[in-house]
Parts: structure tokens; sequence; C-alpha cells
């Protein structure tokens, strides 16, 4: 599995990169607004948002959950969209797994 959107902290996906994967046609502070209010997400649940200083005015960078990311592609309705779900799909799949190693090494100890 190739990395198509990279895990940030917390294994969360940064917005900005998914917008920019699913090639959605709209200006990214649109779409992420627009999305947050039409699907309900909830700041500090589904996603967070991180105030990045450069040297013009602040951008908000948002961090979305695994579950936001998903539930994004697949109301985008995009062959790109349906690509990344899949994607996080498989990260789930494969965190399920580590942590179960990781229970399992912790039971044997």
């Amino acid at each position: 599995m190739t990395n198509l959107i990279p895990l940030r902290h917390n294994n969360q996906i940064l917005a900005r990169d998914l917008h920019f994967f699913i090639d959605a046609k709209r200006q990214f502070a649109n779409w992420i607004n627009e999305r947050i209010e039409n699907y309900d997400f909830i700041e500090n649940q589904d996603y967070a948002i991180e105030l990045v200083y450069t040297k013009g005015r602040p951008r908000k960078e948002y961090y979305i959950t695994l579950d936001m990311a998903k539930e994004l592609c697949m109301v985008e309705n995009n062959e790109k969209g349906r690509q990344a779900r899949r994607y996080f799909i498989e990260c789930e799949k494969r965190l399920k797994n580590i942590e179960a190693e990781q229970m399992q090494k912790l039971a044997f100890r």
C-alpha cells in the first residue's frame, strides 16, 4: 500500500492534503467549511484547527480524523474519492493489526 495521503500526528489527516488528492473543484476554505456545516462535523471530535502563521494572514489548517476523511471521500463521489476511501479503510486495518500485535505482546509478558 502506498501512502496516498500522509497520516499526521495522532493518526489524523491534513484536510488540505485530502482536498488536493481527491481533486475537489472548490477553493479549499469554501470546500472544508461547507462540508463541516453540511455534515455536522464537530470541532475537537472530528477535526482540530491549527492556525499557521506565515508572512501574511494566519492560515487555518484542519486536522481531520480517519472517519471524517472517509466520509468526505464518500460525498465527493468521484474516482479519486473512492480510491482515497479504500486507502483509509486499509490504514485502519493496519492500525488495528498493530494494536492487536501490541496487546498480544503485552499478554505474553
